[in-house]
């Protein structure tokens, strides 16, 4: 077995052992058959993914330079025929990389993320040639979708983490719009079905890291947004949900052998916890009018508590085992 598959194996065997598949006895000797792997921070397939995901930056952030330099200069022909050769020499990159290279994680990033760059400048570019109307947020929605399969398709974290971004900036651009919260709520769900998938094989890694933590901020603050509740009351109870779900979701990752996957939500939950302790040992409960919800905000009120309600319901069951199990 090589260094990865004993990476794995060691971080399967304490669910194993857990759950009674395997003996600790056997679990011992299997450590002791394949020894200590590699360190992976030294390892050369590190290094090459982490200077591949570099070039494909730069190399896809230059030739978009140079297109834009001598943009006006082209006809609308030139100019779309420029574009969908970007558009397509990088989709062949990538279509290589899933065939040939299947397992490179430095041609997974690379080109994955070097065809993110690519749809959005082709987006971009392609809309202020034939002067398509929209708004940027409509662009960002756009760009958003069709990257979303490449997670999925290539394995990749660095596409991950900018649709994440992406769906972030696009829910902040309009805050205050409870209408647009079940579309990132789709969104949203696509790219946490990504992390939970990926949680298996791609942690430990620098890339994925950055990817938890990146979700993890994510998450509260285009909610939160949408929401823009201002309401003493509803604060009062969406904010300890907030905070217990994301403390009770590190948990359920520690569960199921993914701690790095729960770190930023364990940190990030306690953080806010232990903020709204702080907040409420001041006489904030004489301002009786942020007990008031605003005629204005009563739906967005009604969607934060019964979000606070979803949330409740996840929390309160795993609450009930730790307890049970006096895991104070």
């Amino acid at each position: 077995m090589g260094d990865e598959e004993v990476r794995w194996l060691y971080r399967e065997l304490p669910g194993l052992v857990r759950h009674g598949i395997v003996p600790p006895a056997v679990a011992a000797q299997l450590r002791d058959h394949y020894g200590a792997p590699a360190s992976p921070a030294h390892s050369p397939s590190r290094s090459l993914a982490v200077f591949g995901v570099l070039g494909a930056t730069l190399v896809g952030l230059g030739v978009i330079l140079l297109l834009a330099h001598n943009w006006d200069g082209l006809t609308r022909a030139a100019r779309a025929a420029l574009v969908f050769a970007l558009l397509l020499g990088a989709q062949a990159m990538a279509g290589f990389a899933l065939l040939s290279r299947r397992g490179s994680v430095a041609w997974a990033e690379s080109t994955s993320g070097f065809l993110a760059l690519s749809v959005g400048a082709s987006l971009a570019l392609i809309s202020q040639t034939y002067q398509v109307p929209g708004e940027p947020r409509e662009l960002i929605l756009v760009w958003m979708l069709l990257i979303a399969p490449l997670p999925y398709l290539l394995g990749a974290a660095l596409p991950a983490i900018g649709y994440w971004i992406g769906i972030t900036t696009w829910a902040l651009t309009d805050p205050g719009a409870p209408a647009s919260l079940p579309l990132w709520g789709l969104l949203a769900g696509i790219g946490v079905a990504d992390l939970l998938r990926a949680g298996r094989w791609r942690f430990p890694s620098a890339g994925s890291a950055i990817h938890a933590w990146v979700v993890a901020v994510a998450l509260p603050l285009a909610l939160l947004a949408l929401l823009a509740i201002e309401s003493g009351v509803v604060w009062a109870l969406l904010a300890p949900a907030l905070g217990a779900g994301m403390v009770a979701a590190s948990r359920i990752a520690d569960e199921r052998d993914l701690p790095q996957l729960g770190l930023p939500f364990r940190f990030l939950g306690t953080l806010g916890l232990g903020a709204l302790v702080v907040v409420l040992s001041f006489p904030v409960w004489d301002e009786l009018s942020l007990w008031v919800t605003p005629p204005a905000e009563i739906g967005r009120a009604r969607i934060a508590l019964g979000l606070a309600a979803l949330l409740a319901a996840f929390v309160l069951p795993w609450a009930w085992r730790e307890l049970a199990a006096k895991r104070w």
